[in-house]
């Protein structure tokens, strides 16, 4: 762990805290005894939450910690694109006599649950990964395609999270819609 003067002077943290707040996001068991950190004043300061004597790291304290957090979509705002998500499968597109872009309260409730059981998953790596099927899908002429809720989860098991793990392989950040990557194999 480095620590950013910088970074503390414009949080107004003192290393102690700093440290105490990277080992709660993380975690871990802190080293710093917690008289040479005042809990009330990162409670105030929205850094932590404390529940039953149980101190919780919030959002602010992931983002300070962990920059990459910063992208990470919170459940709450999970309505604001969840249909821009839907609208990635194919309109008028039936398997097994239902729409592929299934309901939004379907998806939303599903989406939501796997956001909050994959805390670091991102919007854009969730949008890279349903474009990485859907182009495999349409590769196919549709056939067998899951519908949108039932990529998210069904029965436990989750297309989503195997097609982020392969994105992930494949070092796709975004991809892109117009290339074809199936045509390179043939």
């Amino acid at each position: 762990m480095e620590l950013d003067i910088k970074l503390l002077v414009e949080n107004k943290l003192t290393p102690n805290s700093y440290v105490y707040l990277y080992y709660l996001v993380n975690d871990m068991i802190c080293p710093i005894p917690l008289p040479s950190v005042s809990l009330t004043n990162l409670e105030n300061r929205k850094y932590i939450k404390i529940l039953s004597g149980r101190q919780i790291a919030r959002r602010k304290a992931r983002v300070l910690i962990d920059p990459e957090y910063v992208y990470a979509e919170p459940v709450e705002i999970v309505e604001n694109w969840i249909e821009e998500w839907r609208e990635l499968f194919p309109a008028g597109v039936k398997t097994g006599g239902y729409y592929v872009r299934g309901s939004k309260a379907g998806c939303l409730k599903k989406m939501k649950s796997f956001l909050k059981l994959n805390k670091k998953v991102t919007k854009n790596q969730i949008m890279s990964a349903t474009k990485l099927y859907i182009n495999e899908s349409r590769s196919r002429r549709y056939s067998y395609m899951k519908m949108a809720d039932y990529f998210i989860n069904k029965d436990g098991t989750s297309m989503l999270e195997s097609y982020l793990e392969q994105a992930q392989s494949k070092n796709i950040i975004e991809f892109d819609a117009t290339t074809n990557n199936m045509a390179d194999d043939i």
